[in-house]
């Protein structure tokens, strides 16, 4: 055998011996990312930095806003049919065990007035407009009824893999600063189980967050225009949203993207009005907002504080606010 013939083998040798080497560092390297993520099936923030790798991460700097502890006598109205009574506390709610116990970590100790009547409302499965100001809590008011009922209803069907994603619970939000706040705070009510939550925004990559849709998706967090990209793409169908809520709709609307908004709603394959429960929160309630409401719900329960200027009656009589 030739001296150049021995070299190559030698050679040959010598880079299957490398490649064996990449590999193994590969598999450590998933094996690390697998133990550290918390819950079975995590995700990652697309452009907000590392996912949190630890129950202690992902719980601290919490920022409960503002603290209602004092304001229990605080006045709400809620009107409609049936109205189901507020929470009185997070134990006795009927929440699952999974979410209480996240509750607890994140230290809620009271529901605010906003959350007392939102979470009896959507455990119930009502539909629900909410006026809410920042920092009353209402972002844990729409997400802890709707992670439990998912919760305990094993007989929603969950696809993983394949091309296209099929979320359960969609929230619609109109910046991509809320849509990552509003996923974080999924990622911490959803803690430790089997829920998937991803976030999709204009202004990141569109191939990473897409990669990320692809390997399922339970709750989706979105904006109206990247959202509606993804949809028209392919990548998400809505033909399994069970719940949806619109946050800060009145921002959303002053933005624009009303005409997203009605695509999402009512163009694409996301189920009518019978086949999902609809929550919306807003600052205001202008006329255009009212006039989105009585298109995408049902017969609707609105809370508000009874010191609000708002005092209306909206076009479909079983709709309504009272001062």
């Amino acid at each position: 055998m030739s001296m150049e013939v021995m070299e190559l083998l030698l050679q040959g040798l010598i880079l299957v011996r490398v490649i064996r080497l990449l590999v193994v560092q590969d598999m450590m390297m998933m094996m690390n990312i697998q133990k550290n993520t918390f819950g079975p099936e995590s995700t990652k923030l697309a452009a907000d930095g590392a996912l949190p790798s630890s129950e202690a991460e992902i719980f601290k700097n919490i920022t409960p806003g503002i603290n209602f502890s004092k304001y229990q006598d605080i006045p709400v109205s809620c009107t409609g049919t049936n109205v189901p009574n507020p929470v009185a506390s997070f134990d006795n709610a009927g929440i699952h065990d999974h979410v209480l116990d996240n509750i607890r970590c994140a230290d809620y100790k009271d529901p605010t007035p906003v959350q007392k009547y939102s979470i009896s409302a959507g455990l119930a499965g009502r539909d629900l407009m909410a006026c809410a100001q920042t920092g009353s809590g209402k972002t844990a008011a729409f997400l802890i009824p709707v992670i439990t009922r998912i919760l305990k209803e094993p007989n929603i069907e969950r696809v993983r893999g394949g091309y296209k994603a099929f979320p359960t619970f969609l929230v619609l939000a109109p910046t991509r600063e809320l849509a990552i706040q509003i996923h974080k705070e999924a990622l911490k009510f959803s803690y430790s189980t089997y829920l998937r939550c991803v976030v999709v925004y204009g202004g990141a990559a569109f191939g990473s967050q897409a990669r990320e849709v692809e390997r399922g998706v339970d709750i989706l967090v979105g904006t109206p225009g990247r959202l509606l990209d993804m949809i028209d793409r392919g990548k998400i169908s809505l033909s399994k949203v069970r719940y949806l809520c619109f946050d800060e709709a009145d921002r959303m609307l002053d933005m624009g993207f009303e005409k997203q908004i009605r695509a999402i709603v009512e163009q694409r394959d996301m189920p009518g009005i019978r086949g999902r429960q609809t929550t919306m929160f807003s600052a205001t309630f202008p006329k255009d907002i009212r006039q989105l409401a009585a298109d995408f719900f049902k017969r609707l329960l609105i809370p508000h504080n009874r010191k609000s200027r708002f005092n209306y009656r909206l076009h479909n009589p079983s709709f309504k606010i009272c001062s």
